[in-house]
């Protein structure tokens, strides 16, 4: 017998709803005897869908939910998004003897859309949305419909669900870019200037950055954290010994890293040097070259490099055009198919 089963269809966290999806032969019973409406009532003895009932949850101890029917053996619990409120929801349909699962344990064709939907309160830019709201409307489904049946476009369309998967990692989940280099190249004062305010402490005076500092940002669309580093370089302080610990993590775990280096100091080598030293793919490495309001450099020196003023704003426009070619070099189009969770990612990766 096929068991009935719960997966948490919203991110992992806390927000301000939280949807649980219940499927299987015993998900309408289970769902019926745990909840009343607000006026006291007990849902029909059969599902009614499309349908939805506002009530109460549970028995002794219960909170306000809506119940939404999506067919005979599918149900939808939305709930108070606290990690708590979660986790209780679990354990009680747990004692029902509901399995916990991924929601991607439980996907099929035809589902796809309503998953999509419920991450679309998630997406942070209304580029990301739309993308979203592509996929809820059934763009995904159709893709993989036309892969599975065999047609004869069927490559085309998976070529585009692979290219897209790094996208789709990155809907409700921003890429993270961390702004690095040696101490005193203008770090603090390019996340200001990229976030519009003041976000980082500036100065004059070297290592003044003792930990990462973050903000959330969008280039063409595209959602972006933003990590100001300590400046790297070897040091006796244990305070500042902490923060460049913590620089070096956040560049290697970083989508992309921007090494801003001084136009008044002494130029890098070439950019694989760079990326070498840092522990990443030159790919993922892109060398900026800021105060160039302070010195000028040839046009045939580093030809390839950034050249902004983090101080006046200059060369800023072009540098946030390079971010985010960078990080998506093949945007998709307007219903364009586009894989939208982790594990759907992983599927066509």
């Amino acid at each position: 017998m096929t068991p009935t089963r719960v997966a948490v269809l919203t991110p992992p966290g806390s927000g301000a709803i939280a949807v649980l999806s219940i499927g299987g032969p015993d998900a309408w019973t289970i769902v019926r005897s745990n909840f009343r409406t607000a006026r006291g009532d007990c849902l029909p003895d059969r599902a009614l869908f499309p349908a939805m009932w506002f009530g109460r949850f549970g028995r002794d101890v219960a909170d306000e939910v809506i119940v939404v029917a999506r067919g005979p053996e599918r149900v939808e619990i939305h709930c108070h998004g606290g990690r708590r409120v979660v986790q209780w929801l679990l354990d009680l349909l747990g004692a029902a003897d509901v399995r916990e699962q991924a929601w991607s344990e439980e996907w099929d064709g035809r589902y796809a859309n309503q998953v999509a939907a419920a991450l679309l309160p998630f997406a942070r830019t209304v580029r990301t949305a739309g993308i979203l709201l592509d996929q809820a409307t059934g763009a995904y489904d159709r893709a993989v419909d036309t892969v599975s049946r065999g047609e004869l476009d069927g490559h085309v369309v998976s070529d585009q669900l692979r290219r897209n998967a790094s996208v789709g990692r990155h809907l409700v989940e921003p890429w993270t870019v961390a702004i690095a280099g040696l101490p005193n190249a203008g770090k603090s004062t390019l996340l200001n200037a990229l976030a519009g305010f003041s976000r980082s402490i500036v100065s004059p005076i070297p290592g003044t950055t003792r930990d990462t500092v973050s903000v959330s940002v969008a280039f063409d669309g595209w959602p972006v954290d933003l990590i100001d580093t300590a400046g790297l370089r070897e040091s006796s302080d244990q305070v500042e010994g902490e923060g460049i610990a913590r620089a070096r993590q956040a560049v290697l775990g970083s989508n992309l890293c921007l090494w801003l280096v001084e136009a008044t100091g002494s130029l890098p080598g070439s950019i694989t040097e760079i990326a070498a030293e840092l522990g990443r793919e030159p790919a993922n490495t892109l060398v900026v070259l800021n105060k160039c309001d302070l010195a000028e450099v040839s046009a045939r020196v580093l030809p390839d490099v950034p050249r902004i003023s983090a101080a006046t704003g200059a060369g800023l426009t072009e540098l946030a055009a390079r971010i985010a070619l960078m990080l998506v070099p093949y945007p998709p189009r307007p219903g364009d198919p586009v894989p939208f969770t982790p594990d759907l990612c992983d599927l066509w990766s």
